[in-house]
């Protein structure tokens, strides 16, 4: 309950804890100590009918604090209060030390303990004249009781003399445990607040080493990346490099059905440049977060079917049966321009590498009320479990030329996951080495 109090009347002296050192808030409690203290010296006075200076001098040292604590309170704390304050205090309890008895009373404890409060609280450019103050001031009276000893006001009994040492030590006692008390709480306080700035600090290099290492590891998959799409691009670049350097010397010495097949040749190359750059170019943009996304309610079965009559061409060519399984009805929650380069990538994926006379077909595996799975089954080569073991990861070579050596670089797929999981879904493959590959996609329901 005290301590409940005490907290209190700390957080009401206080308007803003954070603004003010330990020695300010120390200073500003003994402002508040040093009101009840006079309060209860000018009550204990009068009831000890002592002097009337001695209750005189209390009350005006009373308004004097209730003065600066209506500075600290309501105006605006400021240094020069403390020390003035201090030896106002100090030079106090030496003008009652006269008039209580002076060597018998108990005054030179509140005196001595003053100096120490001024000590804490005092700046430190300041101490030294504090010192200086509180020698002067304790050689004075001694040499008051030693030269001027009629100057001392004697108590009238011995009962006053020791109702005055039990009061004095009861209220020394009280000071010095409440700024022993008040000196441990805030050191604990402050030395938790250091040791929680280091765990912060020693979090924070942490997380910066972990971040630190991971981009690392980002850059370094990046350079293996780009390494492998400078090759990828350098191959194509190379075959487009040839054949036109071949119909360049000696197109009028080429028949029809040569300069057929080279062009041929050249719209193959023109367009797997194509699909590669158009894959780099998504990629990059989506790695730079510039991509807009816009999801909104699409059928799902009609953007297969765009991608199905795309591929026809080419599924004619490989005598591939591509089936589109999927119920007109199913609606999902798609950005319309990413769902048409996943479904592109992964149906001409399967294409690529079935054999003539394969099959490719696209269905629903799973349908919840929060998900749409749905999958991209082909029957063609499928993959060995170091090849799947690569799957989307950047720092890995996972391209390989189709069933009709069509090029492959393999980004198609990672610009797939990172899409897909722009949309909070998941992408996972499985496959058997001739048997054929299965790529399941999870959506969000329309």
């Amino acid at each position: 309950m005290i301590k409940y109090i005490y907290n209190k009347l700390l957080n009401y002296i206080f308007k803003n804890e954070k603004e003010y050192s330990l020695e300010n808030k120390l200073f500003f409690s003994s402002v508040i100590v040093g009101i009840v203290a006079m309060s209860a010296f000018i009550f204990s006075n009068l009831f000890l009918k002592l002097p009337i200076i001695t209750t005189v001098l209390p009350l005006i040292f009373l308004v004097y604090l209730l003065f600066i604590y209506y500075l600290i309170r309501y105006v605006k704390f400021n240094s020069k209060y403390v020390t003035p304050t201090i030896m106002i205090a100090i030079l106090f309890n030496s003008i009652v030390w006269i008039f209580k008895g002076g060597i018998d009373g108990a005054n030179i404890l509140l005196e001595l303990l003053t100096f120490i409060v001024g000590l804490i609280v005092v700046p430190s450019k300041e101490k030294k004249y504090l010192l200086l103050f509180f020698i002067l001031l304790i050689l004075s009276n001694f040499l008051i009781q030693i030269f001027k000893p009629d100057i001392i006001v004697p108590f009238i009994s011995q009962n006053k003399r020791i109702a005055e040492h039990i009061s004095k030590i009861i209220i020394v006692s009280f000071l010095l445990f409440w700024v022993v008390d008040f000196l441990h709480n805030h050191y604990t306080m402050e030395r938790k607040k250091v040791e929680d700035a280091k765990q912060k600090v020693e979090e924070g290099a942490m997380k910066l080493y972990e971040l630190n290492f991971r981009l690392k590891e980002i850059n370094n998959d990046k350079d293996k990346f780009f390494s492998i799409i400078s090759h990828d691009l350098k191959s194509p670049f190379s075959g487009f490099l040839g054949l036109t350097q071949i119909m360049q010397e000696g197109l009028w010495e080429l028949s029809k059905e040569e300069i057929e097949l080279y062009i041929k040749l050249l719209n193959d190359s023109a367009k797997n440049l194509y699909e590669l750059l158009s894959n780099l170019l998504e990629w990059s943009l989506m790695q730079k977060g510039v991509t807009l996304y816009e999801p909104e309610i699409c059928p799902l079965s009609y953007s297969i079917q765009q991608i199905v009559e795309l591929q026809s061409e080419v599924v004619r060519k490989k005598g591939i049966e591509l089936s589109n399984r999927v119920p007109l009805e199913t609606l999902i929650t798609a950005d319309k321009l990413m769902l048409n380069t996943i479904l592109r990538n992964l149906i001409s994926n399967a294409i690529k590498f079935t054999k003539k006379g394969g099959a490719v077909e696209v269905g629903i595996s799973e349908n919840t009320n929060e998900n749409i799975c749905f999958f991209v089954k082909d029957s063609g080569i499928g993959m060995d479990k170091v090849l799947l073991s690569k799957m989307f990861r950047i720092n890995e070579r996972t391209s390989r030329p189709g069933t009709d050596k069509e090029p492959s670089t393999g980004l198609g797929l990672l610009l797939c996951k990172d899409f897909i999981e722009k949309h909070n879904g998941k992408i996972w493959v499985e496959s058997e080495v001739n048997i054929g590959t299965t790529f399941y996609v999870s959506l969000p329901v329309g």
